[in-house]
């Protein structure tokens, strides 16, 4: 886990050419109101986050699937 997704975020603003590879046209990533959103994500330092980078589905054709079923059940009291 990392607590340092406003430091992603403001590396991937400063570089611009591959920002805009990998955003399509209008996205919040290619406007000035990033630099506002990485302001505001530096309060936050608190979340945890993580990229997995490992495994196969990185091509983008096969969708994740997250397993909820464990948040699902409830016990009435």
């Amino acid at each position: 886990m990392e607590k340092r997704l406003s430091e992603y975020i403001a590396t991937a603003l400063r570089d611009s050419r591959t920002t805009r590879r990998f955003y399509g046209e209008g996205a919040i990533m290619l406007r000035e109101e990033a630099t506002v959103l990485t302001g505001m994500l530096i309060g936050l330092g608190a979340i945890d986050f993580s990229f997995c980078l490992k495994g196969e589905a990185l091509d983008g054709k096969s969708s994740a699937v997250i397993d909820y079923t464990p948040y699902l059940k409830f016990t009435q009291r």
